[in-house]
C-alpha cells in the first residue's frame, strides 16, 4: 500500500479515547519551546508487493471462480492506485463541549476527492499516518491516540505533561514503531519502541533520540543518529534489535564546518546533510551532500546558496531542495515561493528546476518513489509530478559557433519533450519546433551570437497552470577566431615500451577570450590521422597537459594556427 507522508495538524488537543496504555510514568516527552508544526513520519520501504490472493467460495463452477478472482484483483488494485492520501483536520462545527474539537478528513491525491473519516477527534496537534495509511497516530496534548481506520478502534498512550512527538518511524521487517518524544524543558528525550500489532511498548531507547531525522539501515537492523558538530560529521550507530551501541560512523572526508551540519532527511541508510564552510555567509556557501551511512560513503556534494529544506525520495535517487525564504510579515516567519530543485543525489547534478505556485507543501510516499505531490492546503488541491517523465536535456548541436556567424538552427536532444516545450537561451524563449519527444529545434537569432561569450541552453515546459519545469542547462560557446598568437605546446613524453610512447600537449592563447579553430587545415596532426582528439576551443592563457596522444616514437607534429609542436622519443620526459 502507499507510504506515509509528512502532515500538519491544527489546533491544540483534548482527551477522549479508549484503552489507555501508560508508559512508565516518567518516560515520555519532547521539546516544545518552539511550536513544531510538521509531524515527521519517516517511512521505510515495504519491500515486497501486496498479497492480492482472495479465496473463492464457489468451487463448483470454474468460470465463476475466475470471475471472482478478477473482480477482487481489480477492486484491490483500485484501492492501491487510489492512494496516496493526505490527512488533514478541520474544526468540528457540531462540537458542543468545552473548547473545540476537530474532524479528520482523508483526501485522495489521485482524484482530489475528500471524505470524513473521523468525527470529533479532539484537539489534535499533529497527525501521522502508517505506511499502509490504514492507521492514524494523533497527538492530543500529552497523549498519542492510535486510530485503526478499518474498524474505528482507538487506543490512547499517555505521556508526561508537555510531551511532544518529534518523529515516528515504522520498520516493516521488525513490525515495530519507534516514537521519539521529548519534554518542553528537555527533562528527558527518548524513543519508545512499540509492537505494530498490539502497539504495546516493548522497549525504551534513551540514547536513540534526535530532533533531526534518524537514519534506519536498508535492512532495518541498525539505526544512526547524527552527533555531528563543526569538527566533523559523525553518526552514532545502534543495533536496534539488541539495543546496543555499535562503532560510530565518521565522515572525515567532509572536513570541518563553519556550523554544525544539519540532517534534512534520511531514507534506507542514506542521509541528506547540509553544511557551510564559511561563517556568516548568508547561505552563499551552503552545500548539500547525500551520505551512505552504512557504507561510509559521501556522494558528490552540490551547492545551493539559498535558505532551504531538503527531502530524499524513497529510493534515494533524488534530492529535492525547496527554497524557503525568511518573511517576518507572516505568522510562520517564512515564505515558500514554489522553487523546487531536483538533483541526482549521487552525482550531485541538477536535473530540473520546478517553478510552482507559492505556499505549497512537498509530499513524498515510499510506494510512489518517483512521484512528487505538491499540495496546497487552502485550496485542497495538488500538482502530481512523475519525476521520471519531466523533460531532460542531453546534448546540443552545434556546441560551438563563431561570433557574427548569423542565425542558425540549434538541435536539442533529450527526453520527455512535448509540443509545449520551449528552448531557452540564457532564460529567454526562442522559436521552437517539436520534432519528437527526444528532439527539439530552435532558431537562434543573429543578435544572439554577435559577442564572444558562453550562452546557456535549457528547455522549459508547462506542467500545470502557473507551473513549469526547466531542465539543467548546457553551454553554447560563442567564440571568435584567433586575433593574437595561439601556440601549441608539447609538455612531455612518457615511454611505455620500446615502440609505444605517450605525448602530452597543451597550448597558450594570448587572446582575452576563447577562440575556435576546428579540426582541419589549421588544427591537425601529422602523420595521419589528422584528428587525435585535440581541442577545437581554446581558452585564454596557458593550459598544460590538456590531452595526450599515443604514438610510436617517431616525429609527431601538431600544427595549430600556423605554429607547430613536435613530439618524439627524444623529447623531455614527464616527471
Amino acid at each position: 500500500m502507499a507510504g506515509a507522508n509528512i502532515l500538519i495538524g491544527d489546533g491544540n488537543l483534548t482527551n477522549r479515547l479508549i484503552q489507555t496504555v501508560v508508559v512508565n510514568g516518567s518516560e515520555e516527552v519532547i521539546k516544545k519551546d518552539t511550536r513544531i508544526e510538521h509531524g515527521h513520519f519517516i517511512r521505510i520501504p515495504m519491500g515486497h508487493g501486496i498479497n492480492r490472493t482472495r479465496s473463492v467460495m464457489n468451487t463448483k463452477k470454474i468460470f465463476l471462480r475466475i470471475f471472482l478472482i478478477i473482480v477482487c484483483l481489480s477492486t484491490f488494485g483500485n484501492i492501491v492506485f487510489s492512494q496516496p492520501y493526505y490527512f488533514y483536520s478541520k474544526d468540528d462545527p457540531d462540537y458542543k463541549g468545552g473548547g473545540y474539537s476537530v474532524d479528520i478528513y482523508r483526501q485522495n491525491l489521485a482524484n482530489g476527492i475528500s471524505e470524513l473519516i473521523l468525527k470529533d477527534a479532539g484537539r489534535i496537534e499533529q497527525i501521522f499516518d502508517s505506511p499502509d495509511q490504514n492507521r492514524l497516530i494523533l497527538q492530543n496534548r500529552s497523549q498519542v491516540v492510535i486510530v485503526e481506520l478499518n474498524n474505528s478502534n482507538k487506543r490512547t498512550i499517555l505521556f508526561e505533561r508537555d510531551t511532544w512527538v518529534v518523529q515516528v518511524i515504522f520498520t516493516p521487517a521488525t513490525n515495530r514503531y519507534y516514537v521519539s518524544i521529548g519534554s518542553s524543558e528537555d527533562e528527558y528525550q527518548k524513543t519508545i519502541v512499540f509492537d505494530n500489532t498490539t502497539f504495546q511498548p516493548i522497549d525504551t531507547l534513551t540514547e536513540l533520540y534526535s530532533y533531526e531525522p534518524i537514519c534506519i539501515s536498508s535492512d532495518q537492523h541498525r539505526a544512526y543518529r547524527s552527533i555531528s558538530d563543526s569538527n566533523g560529521l559523525v553518526f552514532r550507530a545502534w543495533d536496534i534489535f539488541a539495543n546496543k551501541r555499535l562503532p560510530d560512523k565518521n565522515f572525515t572526508s567532509l572536513g570541518t564546518f563553519a556550523y554544525d551540519p544539519g540532517i534534512d532527511d534520511a531514507k534506507a541508510g542514506l542521509a541528506l546533510i547540509k553544511y557551510e564552510r564559511i561563517a556568516e555567509s548568508g547561505f552563499a556557501n551552503q552545500q548539500y551532500a547525500v551520505c551512505n551511512v552504512e557504507q561510509g560513503l559521501v556522494y558528490t556534494p552540490f551547492a545551493f546558496p539559498w535558505r532551504s529544506e531538503g527531502r530524499l525520495s524513497a529510493h534515494g535517487n533524488y534530492a529535492l531542495i525547496e527554497q524557503v525564504n525568511y518573511d517576518t510579515t507572516r505568522e510562520t516567519g517564512e515564505y515558500r515561493p514554489g522553487s523546487v530543485y531536483v538533483f541526482d543525489s549521487r552525482a550531485g547534478a541538477l536535473l530540473q528546476r520546478l517553478r510552482l505556485p507559492p505556499e505549497g507543501k512537498i509530499l513524498l510516499f515510499d510506494n510512489y518513489p518517483n512521484m512528487l505531490y505538491y499540495y496546497f492546503e487552502k485550496k485542497q488541491t495538488s500538482i502530481n509530478l512523475d519525476l521520471t517523465k519531466l523533460p531532460a536535456i542531453r546534448a546540443i548541436s552545434p556546441q560551438n559557433v563563431l561570433v557574427g556567424s548569423g542565425a542558425f538552427t540549434l538541435n536539442v536532444s533529450g527526453m520527455n519533450f512535448t509540443s509545449q516545450s520551449k528552448v531557452q537561451l540564457n532564460g529567454t524563449n526562442r522559436p521552437t519546433t517539436f520534432i519528437a519527444d527526444t528532439l527539439l529545434q530552435a532558431t537562434v537569432r543573429a543578435g544572439d551570437v554577435d559577442t564572444a561569450t558562453t550562452a546557456y541552453i535549457a528547455v522549459r515546459d508547462s506542467i500545470a497552470p502557473s507551473s513549469h519545469v526547466t531542465t539543467d542547462s548546457l553551454a553554447l560557446n560563442i567564440i571568435s577566431v584567433p586575433q593574437q598568437s595561439l601556440q601549441p605546446i608539447l609538455d612531455c613524453v612518457t615511454r611505455v615500451d620500446d615502440t609505444t610512447y605517450t605525448a602530452w600537449f597543451g597550448y597558450e592563447n594570448d587572446d582575452a577570450a576563447s577562440v575556435y579553430v576546428p579540426v582541419g587545415p589549421q588544427n591537425k596532426f601529422s602523420p595521419t590521422p589528422n584528428d587525435r582528439n585535440q581541442p577545437a576551443v581554446f581558452e585564454p592563457g596557458r593550459k598544460d597537459k590538456m590531452f595526450s596522444v599515443t604514438f610510436n616514437g617517431k616525429n609527431l607534429v601538431w600544427k595549430l594556427n600556423g605554429n607547430e609542436a613536435t613530439a618524439s622519443r627524444k623529447s623531455p620526459g614527464c616527471n
